[in-house]
C-alpha cells in the first residue's frame, strides 16, 4: 500500500467548509483519522468519508477548535497536515463600553 496522494496544509477562515483528503494505492485498506493524536471517530462536527481509493474529513464550519495536525494512518504509514482556522476578528472602537 503506497500513497497516491497525501494530506496538504490547509487555511481557512472560520465558518469554511474543509476537506482534507488523501488517496492510497488500495481500495480495501482501513484509514484511521486523529487530530492531535486524538481518534476522531464520532467527533462532532468531523464527518470521515471514503469512496474507493479516496480518503477524507469533512468539516462543514470550522472554528479553531478544528485547528491541529490531522495524521491519516494506514497500517504503519502515516500521512499529516495542519490545518489552520483564520478567526474572524472585530475590533472595537475606542468608545464602545465607555461611560
Amino acid at each position: 500500500m503506497e500513497f497516491l496522494q497525501r494530506l496538504q496544509d490547509v487555511e481557512v477562515k472560520e465558518g469554511s467548509r474543509v476537506e482534507l483528503w488523501l488517496e492510497i494505492s488500495s481500495e480495501s485498506a482501513a484509514v484511521t483519522w486523529q487530530r492531535d493524536g486524538q481518534n476522531l471517530d464520532g467527533e462532532a462536527g468531523v464527518r470521515i468519508e471514503h469512496a474507493g481509493r479516496r480518503h477524507a474529513i469533512v468539516i462543514e464550519n470550522a472554528t479553531v477548535h478544528h485547528e491541529g495536525e490531522y495524521i491519516a494512518a494506514v497500517g504503519d504509514q502515516e500521512s499529516s497536515c495542519e490545518l489552520t482556522v483564520v478567526g474572524e476578528y472585530h475590533k472595537k472602537s475606542r468608545t464602545d463600553g465607555a461611560s
